[in-house]
Formats: C-alpha cells, structure tokens, sequence
C-alpha cells in the first residue's frame, strides 16, 4: 500500500462512512458465535490497528497481537498497539494453536497468487486452537478491480464460492458467508466503470465526503447490518465478502 495512503486511513478510519458502515455490518455478523471468551485475537494484517482495537470493544479478549508487512503501519503511534509483529500472512511467526481467533481484513487480497491465498489459509488453520475462528473479508468481484485496488495493494478480488473452497481446503468449516455493500452495488458499478476508463489518477477511493453524503451512505450499511443480524441473512452480490469460519475442535488432536 501507497504510504499516502496509510496516512488517510488513519485520518479518516473513525468516522469515514465505510469503516463505520463495515465495523457495524462486522458485528452483527459475527456477534452471536463471538460473543464467548475470552480469546486470544490475532489481526493478520492489522494496518493502522483500529479494526484491532474496535474488535477489542465487542469481542472479549485476553491477549491481542496486530501483525503487518509494512513497517509504514507501525508508525501510527495512536492506535497503541500493544503487541506489534511485523511479519507475511503466508508465514506466520506463531507456535501452533496460538489463537483462538484471527482477524484479517482486506489482506488477502493483496497476495498475488492463488497458492499465496492457501498458503495463509493453512497458515491461519495452524495457528488457530481447536474450535478457534477465523473472520475474513475481501474485496469482491474481479471485474470491479481498478485504480482503487491498485493504490491499496490490491492484486485479486473474490467471488463467494472459490473463497469457501479455498478455506475447506485449508482445513477449516465455513460456517457463514456473504456479500456485503450490497444495496450500493448497481452504483458503485457505474462508478468503477466511469473511472476505469476516465480516471489518470491511482489513488484509493477513502477521501473526504460532503457530510450530507457520509450520512446517506453509511444509512445503506447500518440497514445492511440490520438485515444481517439474521443468520439465515445472506446477500447475492456486493463489493466485499465477509466470511466466518471455525476450525474443527477435533483437530490437531
């Protein structure tokens, strides 16, 4: 990721309408298998570390480590990382069984290779306790990539049903899937497509918004997250995948 980039999250991350949208549309997804603990929680590619320190507020937990390749990350002194560990998703510096829930957000995406994908994903699997869970979201739909992905570090997008493959092949059980950003999505088409051929600028699309705007499109999330407080809830398409999954509590035995 751009290093001007980091900046801007770190600027915008509290109260940009789609950290906010994502954060509530994250605990109503996951609040119900979560809610037991406490765990040991591991943010696999924890940028600026406030999606560590949000899963912090909701999740019980007794040990918290935010582990990311870019040193850029670390320099954001605010987020009070406690437990910093600069290290690749794919080779994970952590003993077997290390965690009982891992974290990793809009990370595996910026691996270029599908064998780098499974490669993290055995890597979760092994630092994962029986039982223990792993919480994923990725940016969806390969046609949508674009001068965004590209400013953010982005290689791959995903659709729903290669993702759950992938992750059954590591090892682990998908125990709930779905597309999220959905209602905005016939929008945010139009939008990528404009840019795609429009745009001479590689920058991301986390800038500024009137409030009137914030207020309207993070409206669209906060009904998502509504919606999805139903475990049955699932959307066909949206921007981004959230995915849960659990690793067997026979496992490793």
């Amino acid at each position: 990721m751009k290093a001007e980039e980091y900046a801007w999250m770190a600027a915008l991350e509290k109260d940009f309408w789609w950290y906010r949208g994502m954060r509530a549309i994250t605990r109503s997804f996951t609040r119900r298998p979560l809610a037991a603990g406490p765990k040991r929680l591991l943010d696999a590619g924890c940028g600026t570390g406030f999606n560590l320190a949000d899963l912090q507020q909701w999740v019980p937990v007794s040990l918290a480590v935010g582990l990311d390749l870019s040193a850029e990350a670390f320099r954001w002194k605010g987020r009070q990382l406690s437990l910093p560990v600069q290290a690749d998703v794919i080779r994970l510096p952590f003993r077997r069984r290390s965690f009982d829930l891992i974290s990793s957000f809009d990370v595996l995406y910026t691996l270029p290779s599908a064998d780098e994908v499974e490669s993290a994903l055995r890597e979760f699997h092994a630092a994962l306790s029986p039982g223990g869970w792993l919480l994923l979201r990725v940016p969806a739909f390969p046609f949508l990539y674009g001068s965004h992905d590209r400013a953010v570090g982005g290689q791959q997008r995903f659709r729903r049903k290669p993702l759950c493959r992938q992750v059954s092949a590591a090892g682990l059980q998908v125990r709930r899937v779905t597309y999220v950003n959905s209602l905005l999505f016939p929008a945010a088409i139009l939008k990528r497509l404009f840019y795609r051929h429009m745009r001479a600028t590689e920058s991301s699309e986390v800038r500024p918004v009137p409030r009137w705007l914030d207020r309207l499109l993070h409206a669209f999330l906060v009904w998502e997250a509504f919606l999805l407080r139903w475990d049955a809830m699932r959307f066909p398409f949206g921007l981004s995948l959230l995915l849960l999954a659990r690793k067997p509590p026979e496992a490793d035995k």
